[in-house]
């Protein structure tokens, strides 16, 4: 285990990629049976991939809740610079980790080339927004950008329009404040009609303010460990909170 001046602690997962430990609720940013596997099975493939095979499209606008380290940002940036898709990002995080814990993560490699791994290391935690080129020009093609808000959910304003919504906030028992209907109404008013939300995390309380929301509810399998997620598709728009 290695910690660093802030108390968060870096440890590793069954998969053999890391996660980090919140010093406040000892609880890990991520599954420990495999941060890497939940993040590429609950978000990308259940999320982004998920969003653009069902509606044909090369590029998307994913928003996320609980940015933390990145690991979802990177996993997803790489699926969409491989692919040659466009991706507009943005996440959430009033309080980011340091650049020194992010270095150890080693979620920075996860990227799919030395510049735009060192891009972002060097961007990170900027409020300005990061560019990452595509790996080969396409037409259309406009690369990653990402956007980072650093204040509190609520605090946020009106969102940018999104097609995916990451929804990875500490689970419900340890903070419970973020899967309110307050938060889950606000972070979901610019999802687009036909819009993904995903989360590893599947509650009845979150699943009825889903439902009320105009969603639609399904129960894929869930990542290691776990026996169902959640991902729900907007088929109303409606601002019933």
């Amino acid at each position: 285990m290695q910690s660093n001046r802030n108390n968060r602690c870096i440890i590793p997962t069954a998969d053999g990629s890391n996660t980090l430990v919140h010093p406040g609720n000892g609880q890990s940013y991520h599954s420990m049976n495999g941060a890497l596997q939940e993040a590429r099975h609950v978000f990308l493939q259940n999320g982004l991939i998920h969003f653009l095979e069902q509606n044909g499209l090369t590029s998307a606008r994913i928003l996320e809740v609980g940015f933390g380290a990145g690991l979802n940002f990177t996993v997803s940036a790489a699926y969409c610079l491989e692919n040659r898709l466009s991706l507009q990002y943005t996440g959430i995080e009033p309080f980011p980790i340091g650049k020194n814990l992010l270095e150890e993560s080693s979620y920075t490699s996860y990227l799919p080339d030395v510049a735009s791994q060192q891009a972002f290391l060097e961007w990170y935690p900027s409020e300005t927004p990061l560019v990452l080129p595509p790996l080969s020009p396409v037409e259309g093609n406009a690369g990653v950008t990402l956007h980072l808000l650093r204040q509190p959910v609520l605090d946020t304003g009106p969102l940018p329009s999104s097609d995916v919504i990451y929804f990875d906030a500490f689970a419900p028992a340890v903070q419970p404040g973020m899967w309110t209907q307050e938060v889950i109404s606000h972070v979901t008013s610019s999802l687009s009609t036909g819009g993904v939300f995903v989360s590893y995390s599947i509650t009845g309380k979150l699943k009825r303010i889903l439902k009320e929301l105009g969603f639609a509810v399904e129960k894929p399998e869930g990542a290691a460990g776990k026996r169902e997620m959640i991902r729900a598709t907007r088929s109303v728009v409606t601002n019933k909170f």
